[in-house]
């Protein structure tokens, strides 16, 4: 046989298989789902991943698994962590940069505050007297992107579901639909800025759960007591907890009576809730992918239970690790489902976090090492002293928002300019003085200064956002902590146990079996579910799509 002949047709039997292959890499899910486990630091998944045996289990052996995903974030709050999921680029662009703010007025925002009168939040009577939408996002998102794409036969639904609603607004977006816990009630609500109503779903799920007429929970554990999946559980002191007691193998009450405007506090730190939620997740599915259309969905799925138990306990608490054991049988009955409505090649999961957890300081420092917590109320009203013993001036600072301080401007603009300049200097000087307080910036000094990308400094200057910001920025060593909580855990720095968390995406037949050590960043997540579901990009992303999920056609051949 003519050799040059042969070689064509090895070539063109190469680029047949090699084109199937990029095909197969490149398969458009019918329906994606993101996990999003608030709290879940990477650490977590490292130290308990040997007992896992069911839906954790399967995301790590079979899926494509990033061990350095980062969250570039120097706070990265639990509102922060969510809009940078959702819309691939950093708080200095999506203007979420806590979960709380103050604003030019000194007046505390949340970052899911809107008015009564366009985003009033659907009550099982009506409306209650507040509003909640994505309003203060400024960027669109994954879910607004996906939804656009919508036409007369083929609807693209994009749901966002967390016990949070600040969680659930920054990941649905404009578009998308925002579905969260109402505590004080225990059904699930949303906004007139998502549904003109509730939808029927929803409110069917409500009565058949009956939540408001629960009484209590039972916490058993997942796994046998005496099993070594314990074994990194503190002994059970609760002296620097924000519990007294614990809450595993106990009855949970709904505190309807102690805590009527959120009897659902201690129900949100158990297994329980994700189970809920997850449920309604499921209801969710079934109600938008049927065989009798060719819809698509985009659901994100924030998973709240173990941050509000890791705030409460700290991440070596038998009852942060028992939430975590649960939410790996809860996942495997839960992908099972969604696999079975749609199909397991069409079917996309991601498991992800929105940020870590600190251990508990003090409990570090019973061990040795160098560590401290400094009440927010107590440096704020030092500093003011020092101020106004230097320089005759009261109240100059008006609060604090990790990890900023804010001014009080009225009295502070009616200095002259050289003296604001003396004062500034000076609380800087007094802050750097403080045990733990490694650097300290004006947003201007911050907003100017140029940092190779991936440093931490380089961190503080992504969360800066004009008007939200403060105008003093600190950033703490490891484990100092400027914090609003006396107890408990929080997650308050750039530090690897805070911005270091999980990343694995899998979909059968074409993204799995792959574990990749490369240092990603999560914001390159919106980019790459955009490719994969063939569909733009949100338009403030700018982070490359994340590697080793396929590969164009010119790579394989060449």
């Amino acid at each position: 046989m003519n050799i040059k002949k042969t070689t064509h047709y090895t070539l063109a039997f190469c680029l047949l298989f090699s084109f199937n292959d990029a095909t197969t890499a490149q398969h458009k899910p019918r329906l994606t789902i993101i996990f999003i486990v608030d709290q879940f630091s990477y650490n977590a998944l490292q130290k308990y991943r040997h007992y896992f045996k069911h839906g954790l289990q399967t995301l790590i052996s079979k899926g494509v698994e990033y061990t350095n995903a980062y969250h570039p974030h120097a706070m990265p709050a639990t509102a922060t962590g969510h809009a940078a999921l959702s819309t691939g680029t950093y708080a200095k662009n999506h203007g979420i940069i806590s979960n709380t703010w103050l604003d030019e007025n000194n007046t505390l925002t949340t970052a899911c505050s809107d008015t009564y009168e366009r985003a009033a939040v659907f009550s099982p009577t009506g409306t209650y007297d507040y509003g909640v939408s994505s309003r203060l996002l400024m960027v669109d998102t994954l879910s607004d992107q996906f939804t656009l794409q919508s036409t007369h036969n083929k609807n693209y639904h994009s749901y966002a579901l967390s016990m949070k609603d600040y969680a659930a607004v920054q990941i649905a977006g404009k578009l998308g639909k925002a579905i969260w816990f109402d505590g004080q009630t225990g059904h699930f609500t949303s906004s007139k800025a998502y549904f003109e109503s509730l939808p029927l779903w929803i409110k069917n799920f409500n009565n058949k759960h009956c939540m408001d007429k629960l009484q209590q929970v039972t916490w058993s554990l997942a796994k046998p007591c005496i099993s070594n999946a314990y074994i990194w559980a503190h002994e059970q002191s609760f002296e620097h907890a924000d519990h007294k007691e614990g809450l595993v193998g106990t009855q949970v009450p709904i505190e309807w009576d102690t805590n009527p405007k959120n009897p659902f506090s201690l129900f949100m730190q158990t297994p329980h809730a994700n189970k809920l939620l997850l449920d309604c997740a499921q209801t969710c599915i079934n109600t938008h992918i049927t065989k009798k259309n060719d819809d698509q969905l985009l659901l994100w799925i924030s998973l709240s239970s173990l941050d509000k138990a890791g705030h409460a306990f700290g991440p070596d608490s038998k009852e942060t690790i028992d939430i975590i054991y649960h939410l790996d049988k809860q996942l495997e009955r839960f992908m099972r489902c969604a696999r079975r409505i749609a199909g397991k090649k069409e079917t996309l999961f991601v498991l992800t976090s929105d940020h870590g957890i600190s251990p508990i300081i003090e409990n570090l420092e019973k061990k040795g090492i160098p560590c401290q917590r400094y009440a927010s109320k107590d440096m704020i009203k030092n500093l003011n002293k020092h101020i106004h013993t230097k320089h005759a001036e009261s109240s100059l600072i008006s609060g604090y928002s990790n990890p900023q301080f804010y001014l009080n401007h009225s009295p502070f603009n009616r200095l002259d300019p050289k003296k604001q300049e003396i004062i500034i200097k000076d609380a800087k000087q007094f802050l750097t003085e403080q045990k733990g307080v490694k650097q300290i910036w004006t947003y201007n000094e911050l907003q100017s200064s140029i940092f190779e990308p991936n440093t931490l400094e380089s961190y503080y200057k992504n969360q800066l956002y004009p008007g939200r910001s403060g105008q003093l920025i600190v950033q703490m060593l490891p484990y100092y902590d400027i914090s609003d909580y006396r107890l408990g855990a929080d997650h308050t720095s750039p530090y690897d146990y805070n911005t270091h968390v999980p990343l694995i995406l899998f979909q059968h037949g074409s993204i799995e079996l792959k574990t990749i050590g490369q240092r990603v960043s999560t914001l390159q997540l919106a980019n790459t579910l955009a490719d994969i579901l063939q569909i733009p990009k949100p338009s403030a992303s700018t982070s490359e799509r994340l590697p080793g999920i396929d590969a164009e056609i010119n790579d394989l051949l060449f």
